[in-house]
């Protein structure tokens, strides 16, 4: 006889409540909500082979940090693929011995490499990887080098000319060989060239400020260059959130208001109008992050680099006062334009003191010479008693040149001593005064031609500085108009968003109790989209605008913001 067991009654009825809770569960829950569907694992599978791919191909080509990024993507899609962690050791190896390689020592263990495709960069950090890269600076550095060597150069001709030299002479008189040796040292010192020396030494100190200024009117131009591309990728950043945040949004309703139409709640023309709104918040959040692309690539652009970044968030600015008379002042004593036209002007002034101490004024050198040398017959057996009769004996020239300018032409005269060892078949050395006059005509007329070159030219470069400050003038307006023309829209524009928020949390309000329809809703949704584009485009073109400022006025960082 077979025996039953026996259950509690309060055990079945818990049971029995267990059971139906698990029903509750399994309908409120479907057993595809917690399956991938088809077409998710084939877009899985799709995005891991690219990465997979991508990550071989940079591991090719030895770019490690690049394959190690797309190889976590991949796992990330699948993380128990072996190949893609075996895959991801080997370049972290490789790339440990680049490093150990570059730095000449050993990378302390155990070492954990993690790449990371888009560095996230302040602006700071991306203006000196820009400056860093600018071909333009790298040359206008050497021309600075270039130009500071010519001062030393032309300083170098204010003192004396020394030439050593060293010579051996031999041959044949009358069937006897000769030999002979000389040690000299020679000079030339300029004593009066009417200034000439002098304002060349200036010229070239004026030229290396002109250099040295045109390298900070590159550098504020690639500053300038690099904010606004930075500013310009923050926005997009912004609006990016800004259409995704409304894409969502708009999606819940969609799917809402589908849902009512199969339920007989939402007409067809009311579910056809919700359905053209979620497809237009869908293409707008398709093509704001197509901008964000581009406004990446652009950045990327202005700090020639070829790799994608990632920026800090701009915050929003304290606006600042800014007064216009005082933006004038600082434009006309600090702007690079400026300046290089007035040490341009200052240039030519020199060039044409230099070339009229040329033309009119007398040169006047001095030239000397101090030697030790002999020259004497060699001797023909070591017992010929004229083997090394004469010993190195001293000679000299000291003396004057004067060279005379006058209508192109030169008149020169010099007056020189002059003593010298005998030579081969004579006894005695010579002792001599020598007094020479010339004149050579019309030989020095390019000096007067170059001389009103220069006044041509010192002409010209006022008539350009005048322009440039005109224009400088009108540059600073407009930017200066732009800067408050900013701070206007963003109060505006913040004022907007306020009142359009309220209108759709409204709205919300409204639709929850039936008494709006769900294309209402959407539409406020996308006018608040809109405003807070106009918001976060106002915030832009302010730090644009002061960044212009900036360097309109010639000074990058004046305007702090």
């Amino acid at each position: 006889m077979k025996h039953k067991m026996y259950i509690p009654p309060k055990t079945v009825r818990y049971l029995r409540h267990f059971i139906m809770a698990l029903l509750v569960l399994a309908l409120a829950f479907p057993s595809t909500s917690f399956s991938i569907t088809k077409k998710e694992r084939q877009k899985i599978n799709k995005e891991f082979k690219k990465y997979l791919k991508d990550g071989k191909s940079c591991y090719k080509r030895k770019m490690y940090e690049d394959a190690i990024t797309f190889l976590e993507k991949a796992l990330e899609l699948k993380p128990k693929d072996g190949r893609v962690k075996k895959l991801i050791k080997k370049a972290e190896k490789k790339l440990q011995n680049l490093l150990r390689l570059s730095r000449g020592k050993e990378l302390p263990r155990p070492v954990k490499i993690k790449a990371r495709m888009k560095p996230k960069l302040s602006l700071d950090e991306c203006i000196e990887i820009a400056i860093e890269n600018h071909l333009p600076l790298k040359i206008q550095k050497k021309q600075l080098k270039l130009a500071e060597f010519r001062v030393l150069e032309a300083m170098r001709k204010l003192g004396p000319q020394l030439t050593a030299k060293f010579e051996e002479s031999g041959g044949q008189i009358n069937d006897r060989y000769y030999g002979g040796k000389r040690i000299s040292l020679e000079g030339k010192q300029p004593v009066f060239y009417g200034g000439e020396l002098v304002y060349a030494v200036k010229q070239a100190k004026v030229n290396v400020e002109v250099v040295r200024t045109e390298y900070e009117r590159i550098k504020g131009e690639l500053m300038l260059q690099v904010r606004k591309a930075y500013y310009s990728f923050d926005k997009t950043k912004k609006a990016l959130e800004v259409q995704k945040e409304l894409y969502r949004e708009v999606k819940d309703l969609y799917g809402m208001a589908k849902a009512g139409c199969e339920a007989g709640f939402v007409t067809q023309i009311e579910f056809l109008k919700v359905t053209s709104q979620y497809n237009q918040a869908e293409f707008q959040f398709t093509s704001a992050e197509q901008d964000m692309e581009l406004a990446n690539l652009i950045l990327q652009q202005a700090m020639n680099i070829d790799y994608e970044i990632d920026i800090n968030e701009v915050k929003d600015p304290k606006i600042i006062e800014i007064n216009l008379e005082n933006c004038f002042n600082l434009a006309n004593l600090n702007r690079p334009e400026i300046k290089i036209g007035q040490l341009t002007i200052d240039y030519y002034d020199y060039e044409i003191k230099i070339m009229g101490a040329r033309a009119n004024w007398p040169r006047v050198d001095l030239l000397g010479m101090y030697a030790n040398a002999y020259e004497d017959y060699k001797a023909i057996d070591l017992a010929d008693p004229a083997l090394h009769r004469r010993n190195l004996g001293p000679e000299y020239y000291l003396g004057a040149k004067v060279s005379i300018p006058f209508w192109g032409s030169t008149f020169e005269g010099s007056l020189m001593e002059e003593n010298w060892q005998p030579v081969v078949g004579s006894f005695r050395g010579t002792k001599s005064t020598t007094k020479s006059v010339g004149i050579s005509f019309f030989n020095k007329l390019d000096d007067i031609s170059s001389a009103w070159e220069a006044d041509v030219e010192r002409a010209r470069q006022r008539d350009e500085l005048k322009k440039k400050k005109q224009e400088v003038v009108m540059e600073v307006k407009e930017t200066f108009y732009k800067y408050k023309k900013a701070v206007v829209l963003i109060e505006v524009a913040k004022n907007k968003v306020k009142f359009q928020t309220k209108q759709a949390e409204i709205m919300r309000v409204k639709q929850e109790l039936g008494d709006a329809d769900f294309s209402t809703v959407i539409e406020e949704l996308i006018k608040l989209s809109e405003e807070r584009f106009s918001y976060i485009q106002a915030l832009a073109d302010y730090y644009s605008a002061v960044s212009s400022l900036n360097k309109v006025i010639g000074i990058n960082d004046y305007f702090d913001i």
